[in-house]
C-alpha cells in the first residue's frame, strides 16, 4: 500500500530507471534518465520533473528521446535549463530545456557512457567513463576533448569530481580499482585496489574520505590520506551487490547506498549504523542522489520504471 504523506511521492514510467539527479539550480526540479529494456536494446528518455510545492506531486515537465538508453546524467553548472547525458552509442548530449534537440554532442567514447561529472570548482570542466575503459575530459564550453585517461583494464561504471580541488577526479571500476586523477598531470596519483569491482563513488563534502559501492555488498570508506588501501571502515547492510553510493551535502556522517537487493539504506558512518532502510523498489535500485535545498529530501530510481522522492529520516511501508 503507498504511503499517502506528501513528503512520499513516485513517477512511474515506461522505461527502466538508471539515474536521479536533483536540480543544483531549482528546490522543485529534479531529472532522471530512463533506458529501454533494462539499457540492452532499445530507446532511451531524459525526464525532467517538478514538484509541487505544496502537494509534492512529481509532474513531468519536459522529455527528451534517443535511440539508446540512457545511464548517466549531471546538471550544468553554469545554466540552469542544460543538462548531461551519457548514453549506449557513446554520445556525450548537452540538452537544453528550450530546444527539442541537443546543442552539443561529442563522439569520444567507444560503447556505452556509465559516468558523468560537471566539475563544481572549475565549471567548463566535464568527465565522462564508460565500456572502452577510459575517462575522458572536455571543456564544455568549447565542446572539445581535452584529454584521455588511461589506466583502467576494465569498465569505468562512475566518475566523480573531487568537491572542492578542480584539478582532481576520481573513477571506478570493474577492475576492482578506484583511481584518483590529476588532470594536470594526466595521470592516477593514487590507485584504491578494492576486494571486488567498485561499481561507484563518491567524495565527503566536509572530510578527506571517499565512499566505494562494491560488486560484493559492501561500502568501503578510504582515508584519502592513507598510503595503503585498507579501509577506514567497512560496511555491510546490503544483501546483494551495492550499486551506487552518495555522501549528503549537508551532514558529513550521512551515506546513502542502493543496490540490487532492491534497498535503499542511509547509514551514520560515524556510529556505523544503520539509521534507515526502505523497501519501496519492486526491482534493483540503480540510482540515488540528494536534494542540495532540502536537507532530509533524497531521490531513487530503479528497474522498477520509477522514481521516488522522499525524506530520507521518515518511515515507509510498502
Amino acid at each position: 500500500m503507498m504511503n499517502t504523506k506528501t513528503n512520499f511521492q513516485r513517477y512511474i514510467g515506461e522505461f527502466e530507471g538508471y539515474s536521479c539527479k536533483f536540480s543544483p539550480f531549482s528546490p522543485n526540479l529534479i531529472a532522471c534518465a530512463f533506458s529501454q529494456y533494462y539499457g540492452f536494446v532499445g530507446n532511451g528518455r531524459l525526464s525532467i520533473f517538478s514538484q509541487n510545492q505544496t502537494t509534492g506531486v512529481l509532474e513531468e515537465i519536459q522529455r527528451f528521446n534517443t535511440n539508446n538508453g540512457i545511464f548517466e546524467i549531471e546538471w550544468s553548472e553554469v545554466n540552469e535549463s542544460q543538462i548531461l547525458t551519457g548514453s549506449g552509442d557513446g554520445l556525450l548530449r548537452l540538452w537544453d530545456f528550450n530546444h527539442k534537440l541537443p546543442i552539443l554532442a561529442i563522439q569520444e567514447h567507444i560503447g556505452e557512457i556509465y559516468g558523468l561529472g560537471w566539475n563544481h570548482a572549475v565549471t567548463n570542466l566535464v568527465a565522462s567513463g564508460g565500456m572502452d575503459k577510459t575517462v575522458r575530459i572536455y571543456d564544455i564550453s568549447k565542446g572539445v576533448s581535452l584529454l584521455t585517461l588511461v589506466d583502467h583494464r576494465e569498465v569505468v561504471h562512475n566518475v566523480t569530481w573531487h568537491p572542492t580541488l578542480g584539478n582532481i577526479l576520481a573513477s571506478a571500476s570493474t577492475d576492482q580499482t578506484v583511481k584518483l586523477w590529476d588532470i594536470k598531470s594526466g595521470k592516477a596519483i593514487k590507485t584504491i585496489v578494492c576486494q571486488s569491482e567498485a561499481l561507484s563513488c563518491d567524495f565527503n563534502k566536509y572530510e578527506n574520505t571517499l565512499a566505494v559501492a562494491n560488486s560484493d555488498r559492501s561500502i568501503s570508506l578510504f582515508d584519502l590520506r592513507a598510503t595503503g588501501d585498507i579501509p577506514l571502515a567497512e560496511f555491510t547492510g546490503h544483501q546483494l551487490t551495492c550499486r551506487r553510493v552518495a555522501f549528503s551535502p549537508f551532514f558529513p556522517n550521512i551515506l546513502a547506498s542502493v543496490g540490487y537487493d532492491m534497498n535503499v539504506i542511509l547509514w551514520d558512518i560515524k556510529k556505523s549504523t544503520i539509521l534507515n532502510v526502505f523497501k519501496h523498489h519492486r526491482e534493483f535500485v540503480i540510482g540515488v542522489d540528494f536534494s542540495l535545498f532540502d536537507k532530509k529530501k533524497i531521490a531513487t530510481t530503479g528497474w522498477d520504471r520509477s522514481l521516488y522522492v522522499f525524506n530520507w529520516d521518515e518511515q515507509f511501508t510498502c
